[in-house]
């Protein structure tokens, strides 16, 4: 966030890490040069003004950021992280045939959610995000609309998730 502090919570313990403030005549330098996303938007949250933007209108896959959001929800919903969640082969089957990162895991195995969502973040893997979506929803599809009820909170106005991997898909 842009002119305000930013807010980061581990648990339950939160911080304050300080935000560099721009004024209004402040434009920050960015260069397509190092840029290696194909695409991107820098706003100022204040105001909405636009600095930069490359294909920022182009419908895109989130990814890593649909894991992101997974976790989120995982934090706010799941009341311990050492809860175990077992890993069903189902996943792993979905995993391999959308030739998809995964963190290691093994069918069956009971996991901590802590650690589903260590290997959904820092690996990227997908059997984690899975798991950690059935946990706290029973399915995908009942956790990507609790994802997408985030994403319109924190006012992610042009987002929609169908699943917790970020996997392509149509809709």
């Amino acid at each position: 966030m842009v002119g305000s502090d930013s807010h980061c919570a581990i648990y339950s313990k939160a911080i304050t890490l300080p935000v560099p403030k721009l004024s209004q005549e402040s434009k920050p330098s960015v260069s397509f040069k190092v840029l290696k996303s194909n695409n991107a938007i820098l706003v100022r949250k204040s105001d909405g003004q636009i600095f930069m933007e490359k294909y920022a209108n182009q419908k895109i896959y989130l990814a890593s950021i649909t894991k992101i959001m997974a976790v989120t929800i995982a934090l706010q919903k799941l009341p311990l992280p050492n809860q175990r969640i077992t890993l069903t082969s189902d996943v792993f089957d979905q995993m391999e045939k959308a030739g998809a990162s995964t963190a290691g895991f093994h069918p069956g195995e009971w996991v901590r959610s802590v650690d589903l969502m260590y290997g959904a973040l820092l690996p990227s893997g997908g059997e984690c995000a899975i798991g950690l979506a059935k946990a706290v929803s029973g399915s995908e599809s009942s956790f990507a609309e609790l994802m997408n009820r985030k994403a319109q909170k924190i006012e992610m106005k042009h987002t929609h998730f169908v699943n917790s991997t970020g996997l392509h898909d149509k809709n």
